[in-house]
């Protein structure tokens, strides 16, 4: 149910070294659940959320696929932090099995890439719904052409009000509003998918 890693790293402290691991081999998964659309959880401690026990489909990662996700990982880093950090919240997103987390995690995706990379200079003081909107154009064209939620003028809007029921705690928290939640799940994980790869293969180089 999955891998051991030994990774050494040098610091002041075992606490600090240990830490260093961690956050390493956690942006090189970062990249690598990005490219396998796979829910990759870490742990120092061994542990694993409860459902890893049970899948009955394994992914063999290679050790190109490894080399690869650390090299990216270190590269984005330098050069792309907020479109690594967004990497960070949509794995997150596909592990987490809070359907609140799992929203907001992957909405934090799509929202830090746009607010950090939007170059329309269209959103002045407008907010990150403003961003989201002028780098879907940017990759996509007309909201018509726009893939998964083609023609679905209000679809930022709506999920950006979802986001902030949740965020703010306005939301109230029961099973319609769960069931409510739930049923938005599978489409912007794929939107945030869709928008991650093609905003990573049309700017980074």
């Amino acid at each position: 149910s999955g891998i051991n890693i030994t990774l050494s790293a040098r610091a002041d402290t075992d606490k600090l070294a240990k830490r260093a691991a961690l956050h390493y081999v956690g942006q090189a998964l970062d990249v690598m659940s990005l490219d396998i659309r796979q829910p990759l959880y870490i742990s120092l401690h061994g542990g694993q959320p409860v459902r890893s026990n049970n899948n009955d489909v394994r992914r063999i990662v290679d050790k190109d696929e490894w080399h690869k996700a650390f090299d990216n990982s270190r590269q984005l880093n330098h050069a792309f932090p907020q479109l690594l950090r967004a990497l960070s919240w949509y794995r997150k997103g596909l592990y987490t099995e809070d359907p609140f987390d799992k929203f907001l995690a992957l909405w934090n995706s799509i929202e830090n890439v746009a607010c950090a990379y939007d170059s329309s200079g269209a959103c002045n003081n407008k907010g990150s719904k403003c961003h989201i909107w002028e780098c879907f154009k940017q990759l996509w064209g007309d909201c018509t052409a726009w893939p998964v939620i083609a023609g679905q003028n209000s679809w930022i809007d709506e999920n950006y009000d979802v986001r902030i029921g949740i965020a703010h705690g306005i939301a109230p928290v029961n099973v319609r509003r769960v069931e409510e939640v739930l049923k938005r799940i599978d489409v912007i994980e794929e939107v945030a998918y869709t928008f991650l790869t093609s905003w990573r293969s049309n700017n980074v180089h």
